[in-house]
């Protein structure tokens, strides 16, 4: 019995949420998938796809991006994907414009926090017994059961002025 491959022009996907996740769905889809872009639905509830690796603005005002990775040659799977995903010029792919801009510009991050000015190479996180215990209550707590309480109903004035925080 042979089954029937789905007609690509009427396969259609809906993905929720615009983070890496469904932004890499999508790529793969249309990749493995023989799906046309077009017939990708992603909803996102903000004005702008990312997630946590949007990035916006322009030389004049500054850029801002809310969450950073450092995409080290470790990650084979994102190189994978990146390496069949065209740059907006359309000249390279993304894995060869990261691989160019990489030998270009040396980094290296020598600190993991920065605390008035001085670099804190191992920070403890400052937690307290409390802290802990109220971290892993609200990673296991069901949203609903949160209600509409902020983080500061769940935790000290301490806590905001611990390393854990800061980062």
């Amino acid at each position: 019995m042979e089954i029937a491959k789905p007609d690509r022009a009427e396969t259609k996907t809906h993905l929720v949420r615009g983070g890496i996740a469904s932004l890499a769905a999508a790529a793969t889809l249309i990749r493995d998938g023989d799906l046309l872009g077009k017939n990708i639905t992603i909803y996102e509830e903000l004005d702008r796809v990312g997630g946590a690796l949007d990035g916006a603005g322009d030389a004049e005002h500054g850029y801002i991006v809310r969450g950073g990775r450092m995409i080290e040659s470790k990650y084979l799977c994102t190189y994978d994907l990146f390496s069949s995903v065209p740059t907006l010029d359309g000249k390279q792919t993304v894995t060869q414009e990261i691989m160019q801009w990489n030998e270009i510009t040396k980094t290296g991050s020598k600190s993991r926090l920065v605390r008035g000015g001085h670099k804190i190479d191992a920070p403890e996180f400052g937690l307290s017994e409390k802290h802990i215990l109220t971290i892993e209550k609200l990673a296991i707590e069901p949203e609903a059961l949160l209600g509409d309480s902020r983080i500061s109903d769940h935790f000290d004035e301490a806590f905001f002025r611990t390393n854990f925080w800061f980062m």
